[in-house]
């Protein structure tokens, strides 16, 4: 495998062939990384510097170079040790300057925020040689029956004018529900387990936007869409309707670094990140969000992957599970002091399963008066919402692959859902949250690394 070496500018100006090792690691929601190893000359020393770039001509990811190394060895020779990270780092460099604040889409706000930051500041001192289009994520998609629902578990009859969303859609830390002006939704609310706890009436609004806090013990919610005037709506015109859901939003953030921001939101909304490019000629990087595919056994929309070693294409495996450091409840403490002070609390678990963490969240202000307590107590959920994010149960499968049965890039990629199981039986829905391929006398193999992705 060669790679490209471009200057700090993006231009073209060498390649290293053929490198003695490379490993090339792809992270769904953190900088990827890189490391070649090959002989020492001068030519390649001066060619490789600080903020140099380098990519594949197979992929898109643009990485950036921190270190270099020359290592001495008698024996063998003289060899180089370049490393570095994804050109997404680069949002490492820089923090966010001014009291944010951000309601709404999820990728929407992480967009707003980059720009503001990094790609388009008021002090042209902190801008940064890379892009990032407006994104455009086609938001969860909703296969639509004909029915109403009574008890939440079925159908009380076929409708000709409302339809029900057929997928439970997770709740997570917040969803941003949009639709048409002739349209109206109705929601209603399931559990952990998915047992119907309750609904909301009818909404006349273009957009709705759910929050942990919205409906106590939701974990689930299932969309159900009519027209306003309640008219006959035909079987064919309602699966053309759209009912976008995205992950929704309501913060605020003021000095924070960016990158560890962006980071944050997208654990904690599901959503991935990485600089690509798209001309290996002059390299530009541009930030792009991303959300991975379910293709786990337990949708039906999008073909099944499934890792297993009756499959005989999980070659090896190991499991591991730690709850040390989890958490699942958050007290936010906001503006005030002492018993005065402003709080909210994320999550409803109780007895021995409750997980406590207090999040100090001085720095959210209502700006005397400013933001509403409506909008300010959700400000402190999602607060708490992404500090659980970073206290998750570690539950995680490394796995090498046989790559006959499914082609990676092709079959499945970095953030999407698989079906995992091992030798002993345990057998998750997993993220890929990263890929690290590996080039070496041994020849080429690509390791996914799994993350759990039970709600």
């Amino acid at each position: 495998m060669d790679f490209n070496v471009h200057d700090s500018t993006g231009v073209w100006i060498g390649i290293v062939e053929n490198p003695t090792s490379a490993i090339w690691t792809r992270r769904y929601q953190e900088p990827g990384d890189f490391e070649l190893y090959f002989p020492a000359t001068i030519e390649m020393l001066a060619l490789l510097t600080d903020d140099c770039y380098i990519t594949r001509e197979d992929r898109p990811e643009v990485m950036i170079v921190e270190h270099i190394e020359i290592i001495t060895n008698v024996e063998d020779g003289n060899y180089l040790r370049v490393t570095g990270r994804g050109a997404e780092s680069l949002l490492d460099r820089r923090i966010i300057l001014e009291q944010t604040t951000v309601a709404g889409r999820a990728d929407a706000a992480l967009y707003g925020l980059i720009v503001q930051n990094a790609i388009n500041p008021a002090n042209v001192a902190r801008k940064l040689p890379i892009a990032m289009d407006e994104p455009l994520l086609p938001g969860m998609p909703i296969t639509w029956e004909q029915g109403t629902i009574s008890t939440g578990t079925g159908a009380d009859g076929p409708s000709t004018t409302r339809f029900r969303g057929v997928e439970y859609i997770p709740i997570r830390n917040g969803l941003h529900i949009t639709m048409a002006e002739s349209q109206r939704i109705h929601l209603y609310y399931y559990d952990v387990d998915k047992n119907f706890i309750g609904y909301s009436g009818w909404h006349n609004v273009t957009l709705y936007t759910i929050t942990p806090s919205t409906f106590v013990g939701a974990v689930y919610v299932r969309v159900i869409f009519s027209n306003r005037d309640n008219t006959e709506i035909p079987e064919v015109e309602a699966a053309a309707r759209t009912v976008g859901v995205y992950h929704g939003i309501r913060a605020q953030y003021t000095g924070n670094n960016l990158l560890e921001t962006v980071q944050e939101v997208c654990k904690a909304y599901g959503l991935g990140f990485r600089a690509a490019t798209y001309d290996h000629a002059i390299v530009s990087p541009v930030i792009e969000l991303m959300e991975g595919v379910d293709r786990s056994e337990s949708q039906s929309r999008n073909s099944p992957v499934i890792f297993a070693a009756e499959f005989e294409n999980l070659l090896s495996s190991s499991y591991l599970m730690d709850t040390t450091k989890y958490k699942n409840v958050a007290v936010v403490a906001g503006e005030g002091e002492g018993k005065a002070r402003k709080r909210a609390t994320y999550g409803n678990a109780s007895g021995l399963m409750r997980r406590e963490i207090f999040v100090d969240a001085r720095d959210l202000s209502t700006n005397e008066g400013e933001i509403s307590a409506e909008d300010y107590t959700a400000q402190l959920v999602a607060r708490g919402a992404e500090k659980i994010a970073e206290h998750p149960i570690t539950e995680s499968f490394d796995g090498e692959i046989d790559t006959t049965n499914f082609v990676l890039d092709e079959d499945y990629t970095t953030g999407d859902i698989v079906t995992v199981e091992n030798e002993y039986g345990i057998r998750k829905d997993v993220r890929i949250a990263s890929i690290i391929e590996c080039w070496d006398e041994n020849g080429y193999t690509a390791v996914p690394t799994y993350e759990n992705t039970e709600v």
